[in-house]
């Protein structure tokens, strides 16, 4: 317990016990932004999720902003595209634009939508892993349950959840909850996550696009030209968050905490490189 200094340090800070540790005498916090894309993808191969509309109807019924307050404000950030924030840094699409193409909280609009392009009493399944994405689930749920739908929340082991998400089978999951890392550069999340290639694999919104959104993927993939990669992503970030095929989420930080007598631990963006005792850019010794 890093509290009673039976532990020398820990990795992964739960959101609640942020502020507790914060004012805890002889402990010291750490935390990075990290390029982790959490998301809420949607089954466009299956079931009543095919239609964009429905898509953007879900997105209608709750509030993410409100979400990540509640549950994840000392750890996460929100997210408005594939790209995380950390990563857009470097290459700057325009966030704040897709940031207001993004369905805001709106539940009459959700309601509308489903009255009209959703099946009577549709109770969607949404499969999802424990902690956190779980949590939004069982948000999202209980506010279409207020407009008079509902979901059937399904807390899978990874395991499981992965074998679940590949089917494209609407009686599997009409939604699912997962989230992604890698590097620098938005190939690490629009390759993956989005090219047909992917279908069965990494994804299983098996979304169809438009014309040339896979080849655009692939053909900036393909180049070392940045200027011709950011034009080609662009407008594939652009439809993603137009037609939600996944509905970003949140960014979470890496997060440490230690004793005072811990010298020189740092949080690294990247979570497989934490704790990192020695390195170029820390020593980390006990006082």
């Amino acid at each position: 317990d890093i509290r009673s200094a039976n532990t020398d340090a820990i990795a992964g800070i739960p959101n609640d016990d942020w502020d507790v540790l914060e004012g805890e005498d002889g402990v010291q916090l750490h935390g990075a932004e990290s390029p982790s894309y959490m998301y809420m993808a949607f089954n466009c191969n299956d079931g009543a999720t095919t239609n964009p509309e429905v898509r953007r109807a879900v997105a209608h019924a709750f509030s993410m902003e409100e979400f990540i307050q509640e549950n994840g404000e000392n750890v996460t950030s929100p997210m408005y595209s594939p790209v995380p924030p950390v990563v857009n840094e470097v290459w700057g699409f325009p966030e704040e634009e897709y940031q207001d193409l993004l369905p805001e909280y709106d539940p009459d609009e959700a309601e509308s939508l489903l009255n009209e392009h959703a099946p009577d009493g549709w109770e969607p399944t949404i499969i999802t892993p424990e902690g956190i994405r779980a949590q939004l689930a069982e948000r999202i749920a209980t506010r279409l349950d207020e407009i008079g739908y509902g979901a059937d929340v399904q807390v899978l082991d990874f395991a499981t959840l992965v074998d679940t998400y590949v089917t494209g089978e609407a009686d599997d999951y009409e939604m699912y909850l997962l989230g992604w890392t890698g590097g620098p550069d938005p190939d690490f999340y629009l390759y993956s996550l989005f090219h047909e290639s992917q279908a069965g694999v990494n994804q299983g919104h098996f979304y169809e696009g438009s014309d040339g959104f896979h080849e655009d993927i692939l053909a900036a993939r393909q180049s070392a030209d940045q200027e011709e990669r950011y034009e080609l992503y662009e407008p594939v970030i652009r439809e993603i968050v137009e037609e939600l095929p996944a509905l970003p989420a949140f960014t979470q930080d890496n997060t440490m905490a230690s004793r005072d007598y811990v010298q020189d631990l740092q949080a690294h963006p990247e979570v497989t490189n934490n704790p990192r005792v020695i390195s170029d850019y820390a020593n980390v010794s006990l006082e």
